[in-house]
């Protein structure tokens, strides 16, 4: 961006008092990673990146905290913090106790960030994770990315399986099983198949099964180290 309105702020009389905004222009793909505890200044950052069309918004449905505060000195030494305006986003869309809902809505902070890069333009991407840390193409993430070992089989978080095929998954209550859609091809994991391990409230699905299912996946288990490998088809 730039130049333009950054936000749009209106008073109780509706009057409008717009945030120009002047710097350099770049060109370079721009994806945003929002969540519930994104507010105020970031909604700002990416309303406007998204309203100018140069950023795409991955993540969840971000606070919704778009009121200006002044705070007035008092003789006593204190201070009142009061609410003088509401801000809009260059289109004059609402975020004050709406919040920004994202292009792509993904849940899980791991899910998000691959989920992110593949939006971002990368076709190949590789994950390792252990027990301590998360390792995304080369570059460490502060998240934690369970793996569960059992009979045999390497079962993953669903979500951040499908996200590494930039499919969507579905869960299908009533026989307890997710539906995974990728590049065309459709694939269900259940409890009942042994594909399927629910725990904590998070779905863990067979990596042989989601292989079998979908050929670019491939991945490595070795001395308790996961390699993860997606190749876009």
């Amino acid at each position: 961006m730039q130049s333009g309105v950054l936000i749009h702020t209106k008073d109780r009389n509706n009057e409008d008092d717009p945030v120009e905004l002047h710097g350099q222009k770049r060109d370079m793909p721009v994806t945003i990673l929002v969540n519930e505890n994104s507010a105020s200044a970031s909604e700002v950052v990416t309303g406007a990146l998204r309203d100018y069309g140069v950023a795409k918004v991955v993540g969840t449905k971000t606070y919704g905290k778009g009121s200006v505060q002044s705070v007035f000195d008092l003789p006593s030494g204190g201070a009142l913090k009061v609410t003088v305006q509401e801000y809009l986003t260059p289109k004059l869309t609402k975020v004050n106790k709406v919040g920004l809902t994202p292009d792509f809505p993904v849940e899980g902070d791991a899910a998000q960030l691959i989920a992110a890069l593949r939006i971002a333009g990368l076709s190949d991407l590789t994950l390792k994770a252990d027990k301590h840390r998360l390792n995304v193409n080369g570059f460490d993430v502060d998240d934690p990315f369970p793996v569960l070992r059992q009979d045999g089989h390497v079962y993953a978080p669903t979500r951040a399986v499908t996200s590494l095929l930039r499919g969507v998954v579905v869960w299908n209550g009533d026989v307890r099983s997710v539906d995974v859609t990728a590049h065309g091809t459709h694939a269900a994991y259940s409890e009942s198949g042994h594909d399927l391990i629910l725990k904590d409230g998070s779905s863990f699905v067979d990596l042989d099964a989601v292989r079998a299912s979908f050929p670019e996946l491939d991945y490595q288990d070795a001395n308790g180290t996961l390699t993860v490998h997606a190749k876009q088809p």
